[in-house]
């Protein structure tokens, strides 16, 4: 291990421990000592066993200057990253995996699995990456000429390439610089920065419409020679593949969606299991037969061959050719940091000969010198000593291999060693394997998906197949978590002058420089952020992956320092879903802190004058009341969902609400606070820790059991209850199901609103159905204080009486089901019917003026009477004469109202006048302007102001009328009919009385009192005198 590792293995455990991880650190590992990558080697000896590994000749990134081999993403337009040498394509042998002997499973089992589908969609491609093609793509320089630059794709559909109409390339890939044209490098700049503020899950699976824009750049296509479009757009991901594509929209659904969005040509080049297929609508992405896939300029044809066998005659003729490499991934490299492989090779046959396992590990040797040999050998050319070796088993004369494995082989399998770190005999303890495996959730980037997810998922079925482990897939759930971006940086423009311009203003200059504004100068002003000194001057806000060349990295131990290890913590999980991108912000932790703070307060108390607190709690042994219960249970519930659903800001935002309920109470109590310390602990670890031994426990709460809800605690046993004051509702109070009439009356009274009408005044009577509604009639002298409600002199008392009963049993019935009917609700009801009786006159007033009949009429907008009008007047009449014209609810429908009819007397009259003149002027032309065909405009737009107010008068009149006839009736919002059935008493007198209602009234046809009702059975009894009735409530 080098030093720098040596550095980093020991300080990556005391951040984390200074974090408050709950690792087990007695199964801490490292992949780099030969105890680890002892069965490193021992897992590629059953691969290369089982035929999975071979050497074979394949092209490499060969830089004669630098004298070694480079990875791709060490090469830049052709050269080397470091120091810009020429790189070549060069074919050296290379050690091999081949994975596509385990293809079919890696693909049927993704199924059960439950990742990102982006990321299975990333393995299936990926997983037959042998069958599949990269493909250099020469880009045009201005004249359309062949530049010396090219740009590699990767496809696993070779048979489709005649249908590859436009390329497209990642936002950061390497070659965007060059790609973009001058007139498009503004915006490609900003869509590049859009693209990087997104995280991979966003760009993908959760990014429903694609996006780009065209760099300026073409490439030839080397199968056709046709210039194609290269653009640039986030749905492709830099650390899939080469970072680039070709599209085929007529065989893509991705490019399909984007090509029609973009105006791409489309061009079919399979046809559907060999029928023409015509449904454009659509893309067909399966295989069939070849079309339009000819070349004769190259000799290449492969119409008539169906996708398979066009698939290898293109592979074929790539090679042959030299413009297609078949994609292969090396399994090894020319470095020193990768583990040795533990084979020889003989030196009279070259036989490839594994080592035993007794030969395990295989270490590897000092060097002082470890840079290239230059020769396109590996370092390890240079321990002449340790290559020369003798093969244990023949004694025969032998070389080891120079080569090392790649940096990813020991993380494809490190999961299985965390189960049994220490074991010396095995790679893992059977018994251990099947009690921890599957692993249940990894986290991850998506940047892993391809490489080492596939190729743990590979190395797993291999070590099933061998009875290794007991499970066929290693890892059960995968989730890609969400970049943190640095805090919002804010940057000013200046023109060529140097004179600072507005954001908006910078972007129609043809040359400007941005300067970095500190956040003190910056204020806020509606969407956008100014400058203070100058508000006129509106800044760029932008937040950027953390990056130390952008100097905008957060150092954690920094965090740790100022606010503590639970404060970071918190915010990281408060900051917003896992798996979405989120904005670092020094604010937003210091709202956390205070919310630690409060909490700590609560339970152990203020500070004393010094500043220090005293021992134990404020907390008191007291038995709960069902309130604090019923918020400690409906917590739990919520943050353990929360957890599960790796939600944990929501699971934070139910621990602040109980916070604050808490401090509402007197003194909360022990068996409420101790669960919620709980609850706390994987948040915050130190200060629940602390504040558990503060409440008297001896052991840590890790070895206490977490919080379970119960669910008596989270029913809901309480109601609303209207509160009517003689049949009108005036305000609504909690009170439990099972709350009595006396309990609802003193509830009543005492709260704010309706204490008004209650307190001082002379109760006649009260009528209450339990859970559902209480009634208080007042006694006549207090009728008009109230207001509302006049009884008519008219009526008998017998009359009020039923018509009070029957308000109550019909609040009773209606709070049971409410239904939602239109015709229940008088301005929604009066709306709708204003606007559908508009609608269905214009039939006639059309024939009156043009004597013809249009049924489109009913449809559209525009002619006479105003539908709008009409529907906007009734509105408001009906709220005038359902709840009064002094309300704001009145007044509100009156501006609407008057909004509308304005708008339409307006705007959209003149409008509608000047698409009839437009329509005249285009009749007017000549049959071969191109605008003579074109369609006429839509005229009917608008209203005169005479038509608006005509239509708003006989809508008010009409309410007018109904309403009247509506307020015949005082009490409730229904006319009451009652009828005497029956009389079973015979006293008149003036006695008590009481009177009961079935709280459910059947809806019945009542005949001749007309339309349809509900009745109820009712009974008085006054001065031991029983008179039955049966009450019609009859609907308006």
């Amino acid at each position: 291990m080098c030093g720098f590792s040596v550095h980093q293995f020991y300080a990556f455990p005391l951040q984390l421990k200074s974090l408050g991880f709950s690792y087990d650190w007695e199964r801490e590992i490292s992949t780099t000592e030969p105890e680890y990558y002892k069965w490193t080697q021992w897992i590629f000896l059953q691969l290369l066993k089982r035929g999975l590994a071979y050497q074979a000749e394949v092209p490499v990134n060969w830089c004669p200057a630098l004298g070694t081999v480079l990875a791709n993403e060490e090469v830049v337009n052709g050269v080397s990253e470091r120091g810009g040498h020429p790189v070549v394509r060069k074919p050296m042998r290379q050690w091999m995996l081949k994975i596509t002997a385990y293809a079919d499973r890696l693909l049927e089992d993704l199924d059960e699995l439950d990742w990102p589908e982006s990321i299975k969609e990333m393995q299936k491609n990926w997983i037959g990456r042998s069958e599949g093609a990269e493909l250099d793509f020469h880009i045009l320089d201005h004249d359309g000429q062949e530049a010396d630059v090219k740009l590699t794709v990767y496809t696993t559909r070779p048979d489709t390439i005649f249908g590859a109409t436009y390329l497209v390339v990642a936002p950061e890939h390497s070659l965007v610089p060059s790609l973009v044209s001058e007139a498009q490098k503004k915006c490609v700049e900003e869509y590049v920065e859009l693209a990087s503020r997104k995280s991979d899950l966003e760009r993908t699976e959760l990014q429903k419409e694609k996006t780009g824009i065209f760099s300026g750049s073409y490439a030839r296509n080397p199968a056709n020679g046709e210039a194609i479009p290269i653009w640039i757009a986030d749905y492709v991901l830099g650390s899939y593949g080469t970072g680039a594509i070709m599209a085929v929209p007529a065989h893509d659904s991705r490019d399909y969606d984007f090509a029609v969005k973009y105006d791409i040509p489309i061009r079919r080049v399979v046809d559907l299991d060999g029928e023409s297929y015509s449904n454009f609508e659509e893309c067909y992405s399966g295989e069939g037969m070849i079309i339009n896939s000819s070349n004769p300029t190259f000799g290449l044809n492969i119409n008539g061959l169906r996708s398979n066998e066009a698939a290898s005659k293109i592979v074929n003729w790539a090679e042959d050719t030299g413009e297609l490499q078949v994609a292969r991934l090396a399994f090894c490299r020319a470095t020193l940091s990768g583990e040795p492989f533990p084979v020889v090779f003989l030196n009279d046959t070259g036989e490839i000969v594994p080592l035993p396992e007794s030969e395990l590990p295989v270490t590897l040797p000092e060097l002082d010198d470890f840079t290239p040999t230059g020769t396109g050998e590996p370092p390890l050319a240079k321990a002449v000593s340790w290559i020369k070796t003798t093969d244990p088993i023949s004694g025969k004369p032998s070389t080891r291999e120079t080569s090392t494995m790649p940096q990813w082989a020991g993380s494809c399998w490190y999961y299985l060693r965390f189960m049994d770190p220490k074991n010396t005999e095995a790679l893992v303890d059977k018994a251990k394997e099947v009690y921890w495996s599957p692993v249940d959730i990894y986290v991850g980037g998506a940047e892993h998906s391809v490489l080492h997810l596939l190729y743990a998922r590979f190395w797993h079925k291999v070590l099933y197949d061998i009875g290794v482990v007991s499970t066929k897939e290693p890892f059960q759930c995968l989730i890609n978590q969400g970049l943190i971006l640095g805090e919002v940086e804010y940057t000013a423009c200046r023109d060529q002058t140097g004179k600072l311009v507005s954001a908006e203003l910078a972007e129609g200059l043809v040359e400007y420089w941005q300067e970095r504004v500190p956040e003190e100068k910056v204020v806020k002003s509606g969407d956008h952020f100014v400058l203070k000194e100058n508000p006129s001057i509106r800044l760029i806000a932008r937040a950027h992956k953390m990056s130390k060349s952008r100097g905008n990295v957060i150092n954690p131990d920094d965090v740790v320092f100022e606010y503590g290890a639970d404060s970071l913590r918190l915010y990281e999980m408060f900051m917003g879903p896992l798996r979405d991108s989120k904005t670092w912000s020094t604010g937003g932790i210091e709202g956390v802190h205070r919310f630690l703070g409060r909490t700590w307060r609560l339970i152990v108390g203020q500070p004393l004058p010094n500043g220090s607190y005293e021992n134990g709690t404020v907390v008191v042994g007291e038995e709960p009341s069902l309130e604090q219960l019923r918020s400690l249970h409906k917590c739990i519930e919520k943050v353990t969902e929360e957890i599960e659903g790796t939600r944990f800001n929501t699971g934070i935002s139910a621990m602040m609400e109980f916070i604050n309920s808490a401090y509402k109470w007197e003194k909360p109590p022990r068996s409420i606070i101790e669960p919620f310390v709980l609850l706390l602990t994987p948040y915050a670890p130190h200060m629940a820790e602390e504040l558990w031994f503060r409440l008297g426990h001896s052991i840590s709460l890790a070895y206490a059991p977490f919080p379970k809800a119960n669910p008596e605690y989270l029913k809901d046993t309480t109601v609303v209850l209207p509160v009517q004051i003689n049949g009108k509702t005036r305000g609504t109070i909690h009170v439990e199901k099972t709350c009595n009439e006396e309990d609802a009356f003193v509830l009543a009274s005492t709260d704010a609103k309706l204490s008004k009408y209650l307190v001082g005044k002379k109760i006649k009577k009260r009528i209450y159905v339990p859970g559902r509604i209480l009634n208080v009639i007042l006694d006549r002298q207090n009728v008009e204080a109230v207001g509302g409600g006049v009884t008519s002199s008219s009526q008998t008392p017998r009359s009020v009486a039923m018509d009070e009963v029957i308000t109550a049993a019909d609040a009773s019935s209606s709070m049971r089901s409410s239904p939602l009917i239109l015709s229940s609700n008088l301005p929604l009801f009066s709306a709708f019917l204003a606007f559908s009786t508009a609608q269905f006159l214009k039939l006639f007033t059309n024939w009156y003026k043009e004597k013809r009949w249009d049924s489109r009429r009913m449809l559209g907008s525009g002619g006479m009477p105003s539908s709008h009008s009409a529907s906007v007047t009734a509105l408001a009449a009906a709220i005038g004469f359902q709840d009064g014209m002094g309300g704001s609810l009145f007044a509100l429908a009156v501006v609407l109202a008057a909004i509308v009819m304005y708008d339409a007397s307006g705007v959209r009259l003149h409008a509608g006048r000047q698409a009839e003149l437009l329509n005249q002027i285009v009749c007017e032309l000549p049959s071969e302007h191109p605008l003579s065909s074109a369609r006429p405009l839509r005229e009917l737009l608008g209203h005169t102001p005479v038509q608006e107010i005509a239509r708003s008068k006989v809508e008010i009149f009409d309410r007018v009328q109904r309403g009247q006839g509506e307020r015949e009736s005082s009490i409730g919002a229904r006319r009451v009919t009652s009828i005497i059935l029956e009389d079973l008493g015979g006293g008149q007198g003036d006695g008590s009385k009481t009177t009961t209602v079935e709280p459910s009234m059947s809806t019945v046809e009542s005949g001749g009192f007309g339309g349809s009702g509900r009745v109820g059975l009712v009974q008085e009894t006054r001065s031991g005198h029983v008179k039955t009735f049966w009450a019609l409530d009859s609907t308006r």
